[in-house]
């Protein structure tokens, strides 16, 4: 785990004896750049036998020596866990000092801890100081976390502009969860211009990085014809990607264009197939879906008893059309099953589904 989360320093791969040796005295006497280099090369074992403790001492030498780069990993080794116990409180502490000496990593390491609460007081106020110190050393995941804050009023008066301002500077380093919103920003004219051809070029630049919420935008882009001609193959070539994922949107839309046969053959069997994938996950229009797919028997086994539970549940999240199929159903049931089916609706709970709201970790 270690390996993976900490920030080594620089790559000695093939290192002679020599050198190191060299920063081994440099190191015994203090460097603090030294020490963080060797605790690098303990840590992955180049050059010489892998030993995490050695690591560990060694950079909190150079930690204490005021090493940025040593008090991030400090912090980061206090979150994890890893040597010692995990300690949030002394996580910020090496956050804190390194980030005041304008370590980007450690920035947005303590603008997460602020704006989750870890072991100190949710502050998006102070999230969005830290955020944007980061971002503006181009740090793109703070820039897009600036971004959200901006949009949601998170700290700030909600800014449009503002928005879009740090997701375009994300979006042009590559980032694809900024390439998604900003493209949304595009689509409703939120801060900048509406224009569906610049949503479209933003959401195809995520979609095309594997982003399954850029990919089941940019399908429903192309059924719309927002931006692109309308083309339901490539539509369906989108949002199968996303879907696969696990996006529920694509999910659901895919139930529908196979139950409906919109720019494929219709097939009773993958509707069903699709709904109850995002069905399972709360989506009460797929919920309805599944439900009519049972009570006709279109695709799957008939089951009156698996209609009413389905409507049931998308009833709850308010869906009128399932309350009404609901109660029309129930006219041809017995109070056994109506009893078997309110006790599923009761217990049943949603599977987790791909989300796509921004997580600060």
């Amino acid at each position: 785990m270690i390996l993976f989360a900490l920030i080594p320093s620089l790559s000695f791969a093939g290192i002679s004896p020599d050198s190191l040796h060299r920063l081994q005295s440099r190191a015994d006497s203090g460097n603090d750049t030294a020490q963080c280099t060797l605790a690098s090369l303990y840590l992955t074992g180049q050059g010489v036998p892998f030993d995490d403790k050695r690591a560990f001492n060694l950079y909190l030498e150079a930690a204490n020596h005021g090493n940025t780069l040593a008090q991030y990993n400090m912090g980061m080794m206090y979150v994890l866990g890893a040597l010692v116990l995990a300690d949030y409180s002394t996580a910020l502490n090496w956050f804190r000092k390194a980030a005041e000496k304008g370590f980007a990593d450690a920035q947005s390491k303590l603008g997460a801890m602020y704006y989750n609460g870890d072991c100190i007081p949710h502050d998006y106020a102070e999230a969005v100081k830290w955020y944007k110190a980061a971002a503006e050393q181009g740090d793109t995941v703070s820039q897009y976390r600036l971004a959200v804050m901006y949009q949601k009023g998170e700290g700030v008066e909600p800014n449009a502009v503002e928005a879009v301002k740090w997701y375009r500077k994300a979006a042009e380093q590559g980032h694809a969860p900024s390439q998604n919103n900003l493209g949304g920003l595009c689509k409703t004219g939120d801060g900048v211009e509406r224009n569906y051809s610049e949503a479209v070029r933003w959401y195809r630049k995520a979609a095309e990085q594997g982003f399954a919420s850029a990919q089941a935008n940019l399908g429903a882009m192309y059924a719309m014809g927002l931006g692109v001609s309308q083309n339901y193959v490539e539509t369906i070539h989108w949002l199968q990607l996303a879907a696969l994922q696990g996006e529920t949107f694509s999910q659901g839309i895919l139930g529908e264009m196979y139950y409906k046969g919109m720019g494929i053959p219709q097939d009773f069997k993958e509707s069903a197939k699709w709904s109850r994938m995002a069905a399972e996950s709360g989506y009460a229009p797929s919920q309805r879906r599944l439900g009519i797919a049972f009570q006709f028997g279109n695709g799957v086994t008939q089951d009156i008893v698996q209609a009413y539970i389905w409507y049931g549940l998308a009833s709850s999240s308010g869906d009128t059309l399932s309350q009404r199929y609901q109660r029309k159903l129930a006219a041809q049931m017995t109070f056994e099953q109506i009893s078997q089916a309110q006790d599923s609706v009761s217990k049943w709970k949603p599977k987790t589904s791909q989300s796509t709201n921004v997580v600060h970790k």
